[in-house]
């Protein structure tokens, strides 16, 4: 199975990604990652046997994510970035890693014909309630916590398979209404063969 992983931010260093493309890649799936940066990292990469595909993302378009849910920007930047790759590529399914950019993987469904992979790293409703840039005015206005429960509700429903990080968080989904069969826990790991760890006898 070909499958395009989509990171809202920078890659390498996430280690639950990580993880997951090297599992995939150990099953015999080929695997991309799309990724934005803010650094001058290369376009085109390469990590393990997977292919990455990053873009530039400018402050302007990076900072608006926090309204994607009221403007347009900040889905478009990776409209244009990711329906080009999609269309050359030809991808079997579509991994989003965390709800924000749900509503792209499932454009890419309906457009594409793929299967939609929602990776739940985080409770994202939750998290936005007690994040310090949502809890000022301007937070506020630009990011409904309302409106990211509401968001949750209509795009979990289009996924074919849903991964949570933990049971508790299975059993949030399931409260929502999705069906037990879709969701599958992946609980976060130490990937050991990453680390170099000198020891020295003691004396």
């Amino acid at each position: 199975m070909k499958i395009l992983m989509i990171l809202e931010w920078e890659f390498p260093p996430d280690v639950r990604v990580e993880n997951e493309i090297l599992a995939l890649s150990e099953a015999g799936h080929e695997v991309h990652l799309a990724c934005s940066t803010r650094k001058n990292r290369p376009e085109s990469d390469k990590f393990g046997k997977a292919f990455i595909h990053r873009k530039k993302i400018s402050k302007f378009i990076y900072k608006s994510s926090v309204g994607c849910l009221k403007f347009p920007f900040y889905f478009n930047f990776w409209r244009d970035f990711l329906f080009p790759i999609c269309h050359r590529e030809g991808y079997d399914a579509v991994h989003i890693c965390d709800l924000p950019l749900s509503r792209i993987g499932q454009e890419i469904k309906q457009k594409f014909n793929t299967w939609l992979i929602i990776d739940l790293h985080e409770n994202w409703p939750a998290l936005l309630k007690t994040a310090k840039h949502t809890r000022t005015i301007a937070g506020r206005l630009l990011s409904s916590n309302r409106q990211w429960i509401e968001y949750e509700r209509i795009t979990l429903p289009e996924a074919d398979k849903i991964i949570t990080v933990i049971e508790e968080a299975r059993d949030r989904v399931i409260h929502l209404g999705i069906d037990p069969g879709k969701i599958s826990v992946v609980s976060n790991t130490i990937n050991y063969d990453g680390l170099n760890i000198k020891t020295e006898k003691k004396k």
